[in-house]
């Protein structure tokens, strides 16, 4: 039995086994033509993936890295001269409200504060009092004496009234 379905299976052409063969079918123009204008629109479609892909493998990604990490470290670079400069006018700040008596002491109070490497607080030196204290006690020259002005008055104690001097000139000298 199983020799009579092995020679149904076998068509006329002698071949064991051969697939049956679909009759061929027909398109008529308009479809002809639509199937063309699809097949032109994948190949379109290919040939911009093709050269997509080749401007991907035709950039050089090892430069783009090392550009990306020059302009990092640039930045960093930047962002570091930012804060010493920023640090830098806070304790120009800072020293100029200390009252030197002149430059040569504000620049040396102003190393001094520099080689503690102290932090601010917002506008406030954190141990900045301590380093100018010590500086007052070895140097007490050093800065400007914070005693207060003294007040001129117009008169001294116990002498006249500038009002009634001048009127009395006046009268003397036949103004009034």
């Amino acid at each position: 039995m199983a020799d009579e379905l092995k020679d149904q299976d076998t068509p006329d052409t002698g071949e064991p086994n051969a697939p049956d063969t679909a009759p061929e079918k027909t398109y008529s123009e308009a479809e002809y033509n639509a199937l063309q204008e699809q097949l032109k629109a994948v190949n379109d479609q290919l040939n911009d993936a093709n050269k997509s892909i080749q401007s991907y493998k035709d950039m050089d990604i090892d430069s783009i890295k090392q550009s990306a990490a020059d302009w990092e470290q640039k930045y960093k670079a930047a962002e570091q001269q930012r804060v010493a400069q920023e640090y830098s006018t806070k304790l120009d700040k800072f020293v100029a409200q200390q009252g030197c008596k002149n430059a040569v002491y504000a620049d040396y109070l102003k190393r001094q504060l520099e080689s503690k490497q102290l932090k601010f607080d917002g506008e406030t030196l954190l141990g900045g009092e301590d380093v100018v204290k010590a500086l007052k006690e070895s140097c007490p020259d050093a800065f400007a004496e914070e005693k207060p002005q003294p007040k001129f008055v117009d008169s001294a104690p116990g002498g006249t009234n500038k009002d009634a001097t001048d009127d009395m000139i006046r009268r003397v000298m036949g103004l009034k």
